[in-house]
């Protein structure tokens, strides 16, 4: 990704129509969306267990390396980056270079590790590390030696069963292994604090002594710990668990404050050492003695006995309020400076505090928005405002105006060397202020590091058109060149195209809120939806029948259909859930629209099967021998739809089975495939005997119906969590979207139509009326007045018609197929000699 300077010329050039068409959305976050996003993730890969095992990501990433060695060449393709470069995902930290302020660092949610080397303004870049690293939660640099760094991975927010109840098993958002370090800059890394077989774990924040850089601290999910020897050994010195910040005193070295709790875990509360870490004391009143969010800290860098700790109190999402508090004689007493609601209902997701460097009493304190103060933290007075900016943001920013700032802010930090340089680490990215918090822009350009969920559509007819929904970062479509336009807000989840009418898209943002546009995504309205949704899973799946376009199907704990491409819907099965639970994943047959398969999340039973041959009238249960697992995606064979395939997510399982209709037992086809949670599954329609998966390492691959795998890795990062894959129809490739890297395409590895030459060029053609009963009408410009050879094959790859033919001279020829075929998803292909010209697309026969 060295394309800076290019992509600078193309943006600044249209600058003005695309930052200003942009539509700002001020709406807040959904309380409920950071929970739910995060617990729906936990599920997917704890269940049936109530967490995380305590070790199997880093040993699935062994497996799958030990694969990549034996793997022989198959083809010159490497997966390439679609972006969204102008669009960046959750970020927990970020920092300054103390050597050179102009480099700094950030960590993601779930993309690792990036470095930019102008401040913002420049492009990113990801640092890879060696390791399975998907969050970098924390980071820290020594003040004297910046070629030092440690890393903390594992996005932890509730120490197992400190919140009670469902909504509150497992608060997490990636798997840790502890802390890694670098002492050449980010070129090689080694495991330092070292929980690779313990990936339930999380590091909340690092902090190296100024002073003595071999004293290190660690806030972690279990307390506590420290080194004495720059992160060859630790040991636990402060048994509180959930420590959410550590700060290390820079005139008093062995003054070390602890902040813990979050979700009303037990021994909640500001801890002071006066010994370097061997005794601990608890700060009393005023301090609250309950609280349900986390702590974080910030010593004054000009006033070293001056210390601020904001403290949220966000439990069940319900409860909220904050706390700005301060002490001035290095924690002996605290007062609270203003209960401003700054953190509101996130207080146990995301708030922060900075002081500046030359001022104590300036501070900047980060929630839901910036809050500044000039009086010491006294009066908060709110700076920015939240939401999704929607729209079309040029890469090199800005996303909004110059008060917009991405809602939910995790890391606050003020350059050491311009006071009035601060950074903001955000759930849409990095954002800066150049006049000490009173405006702000993002400087996200590059940083691919956007989640999105399964539930991505790629057109059928034209290769540059894809949708997806983000985590707290709406739905995106693709415009070329790493752009992607925002629309809708919210966290976006399954989109569709429809195969016919080109226009027509639709997406939908948590919980089943349904939305189409007729204009490719540039204006939205609601669905018509009969009723109540019922239950809906987080991310709800919706699907239209390729085989007869104006079907659409769509799921709650109830199935839905429509059979007027959306415009309205009724409830099949006579109104009757499946099982009761929330459907989780849905399919459609390619060639009969009465056929789908549906999957139950486990809400109050375990995870079931059930296909429906009637439209969703009557459904039978197939869940069979299936293991008790987490059922994370369907796909019915394109070409025999008996056959069906699915995925499993958790742990200690196989993770692909294969049913064939008419029988009731399913078939493991996981063979040598590590046990990760599996999350997406595909079938190449042109070579059905290949089949990709995606799972939390990365992209798998066989050529064999699943008899063996190969790890399909070249171009993607070290490892990438894979939430779906899709075919390219048009030009014959393959799309992955992951939670975490963005979006990828490349060339499917078979490149032949069964029973056809290679495709030479890759050109669009039009069909209509398309789906059709009787004839076609082709047209292309390129083709006119041409002698063609057209055939027509099915998705076995059988020549069904077979004929020559000429273009008129508008570039059209009409083909009769009469009842030479059944109802069904088909490739025409023409080929023109005297042309050098060989073009194919899909249609659909009623």
């Amino acid at each position: 990704m060295h394309m800076e300077n290019n992509i600078k010329l193309i943006l600044w050039s249209c600058f003005i129509l695309l930052f200003f068409s942009c539509n700002k959305s001020n709406e807040k976050e959904n309380p409920l969306e950071a929970a739910n996003s995060l617990k729906f993730w936990s599920e997917m890969r704890s269940y049936p267990f109530k967490d995380l095992p305590s070790s199997g990501y880093t040993k699935a990433y062994d497996h799958m390396l030990k694969m990549s060695k034996n793997i022989s060449e198959r083809d010159a393709s490497k997966w390439e980056s679609l972006g969204p470069w102008n669009t960046a995902g959750r970020t927990l930290c970020v920092v300054f270079n103390p050597k050179n302020s102009n480099t700094i660092y950030a960590g993601s949610a779930g993309g690792g590790l990036w470095v930019n080397y102008s401040l913002g303004d420049g492009q990113w870049s990801k640092i890879e590390t060696g390791f399975p690293v998907s969050s970098v939660t924390a980071l820290a640099i020594n003040q004297n030696d910046s070629l030092t760094m440690y890393i903390g991975t594992g996005e932890v927010y509730n120490y197992q069963t400190a919140g009670q109840g469902a909504a509150f098993r497992n608060s997490r958002g990636s798997y840790g292994m502890g802390i890694l370090k670098t002492t050449d800059g980010g070129k090689t890394w080694s495991k330092s604090l070292d929980w690779s077989l313990n990936q339930q774990r999380g590091i909340s924040a690092i902090s190296i002594s100024k002073s003595n850089p071999s004293i290190v601290y660690a806030a972690t999910s279990e307390g506590i710990f420290k080194s004495n020897n720059a992160g060859q050994s630790w040991i636990k010195v402060l048994d509180i668990v959930m420590a959410t910040d550590v700060q290390i005193n820079p005139a008093y070295p062995d003054i070390v404050f602890a902040g813990c709790g979050n979700i009303g875990s037990a021994g909640h509360g500001i801890y002071r050492s006066i010994d370097g870490g061997l005794n601990w004391e608890k700060a009393g009143s005023p301090v609250p003695s309950e609280f349900y969010g986390k702590v974080h800290l910030e010593i004054s860098p000009s006033e070293p006995s001056t210390i601020y700790a904001t403290i949220g109190n966000s439990y069940n999402f319900v409860l909220t309020g904050s706390w700005l508090l301060r002490s001035k004689d290095l924690g002996d007493n605290w007062e609270v400076l203003s209960a401003e609601d700054f953190a509101a209902y996130q207080g146990w997701y995301s708030h922060n505090v900075a002081i500046s460097p030359k001022d104590p009493d300036l501070v900047i304190v980060g929630g839901t928005d910036v809050y500044k103060s000039t009086d010491g933290g006294f009066n908060l007075a709110m700076r920015s405002y939240g939401g999704v900016a929607l729209g079309l943001p040029p890469i090199f920013g800005p996303d909004g105006d110059g008060y917009y700032v991405h809602s939910d802010i995790h890391d606050v930090v003020f350059n050491p060397d311009d006071p009035q340089t601060v950074l903001f680490a955000t759930d849409g990215g990095v954002f800066k202020s150049i006049d000490a918090g009173e405006q702000f822009f993002s400087c996200n350009a590059g940083m691919q590091t956007t989640q999105f969920y399964n539930g991505i559509s790629v057109s059928s007819s034209d290769s540059t058109t894809i949708i997806g929904g983000l985590q707290d970062n709406s739905t995106l479509i693709y415009k070329d060149n790493y752009i992607w336009q925002r629309n809708i807000g919210g966290d976006g989840a399954c989109t569709a195209i429809h195969p016919t009418i080109e226009n027509k898209y639709f997406a939908e943002y948590q919980y089943l809120n349904l939305l189409y546009s007729n204009d490719k995504g540039n204006n939205w309205s609601y669905s018509s939806l009969n009723d109540t949704l019922g239950n809906p899973a987080f991310a709800a799946p919706f699907a239209i029948s390729a085989a007869f376009p104006y079907t659409m199907y769509l799921a709650s704990n109830y199935v839905m259909r429509s059979d007027n491409n959306g415009g309205t819907f009724y409830y099949c099965n006579n109104k009757q859930t499946i099982n009761g639970d929330p459907i989780i994943t849905l399919a459609v047959s390619d060639n009969n629209p009465q056929k789908l398969i549906v999957a139950t999340a486990p809400l109050n039973k375990r995870p079931e099967v059930f296909y429906s041959i009637n439209g969703g009238n009557s459904w039978t249960n197939i869940t069979y021998n299936l293991p008790d697992r987490f059922l994370t995606d369907i796909v019915i064979d394109p070409i025999d739809d008996n056959e069906i395939y699915i995925t499993l997510g958790g742990f200690k399982s196989s993770h692909v089975f294969k049913l064939n209709l008419g029988e009731n037992s399913w078939i493991d086809i996981s063979s040598n495939l590590p046990d990760v949670p599996t999350t997406a599954i595909i079938i190449d329609p042109f070579q059905p005997s290949d089949i990709y998966i995606g799972n939390d390492l990365g992209v798998f691959y066989s050529p064999n119906g699943g008899q063996s795998w190969t790890t399909l890795m070249d171009g993607l990062y070290e490892t990438v969590v894979v939430s779906d894959l899709k075919i390219s129809y048009f030009d014959k490739k393959i799309v992955v979207a992951t939670h975490g890297n963005g979006i990828f395409k490349r060339n499917l590895v078979s490149q032949k139509i069964t029973g056809t030459k290679a495709i030479v060029n890759k050109e669009m053609i039009k069909i209509w009326p398309n789906p059709s009963k009787t004839d076609i009408w082709v047209s292309d410009p390129n083709l006119t007045d041409k002698a063609v050879n057209l055939q027509i094959f099915d998705l076995k790859g059988n020549c069904v018609v077979s004929r020559s033919g000429e273009f008129d001279s508008q570039g059209n020829t009409r083909i009769d197929f009469s009842n030479a075929m059944l109802a069904g998803t088909y490739i025409i292909k023409i080929d023109s000699k005297d042309h050098n010209y060989q073009v194919i697309n899909k249609f659909i026969k009623e």
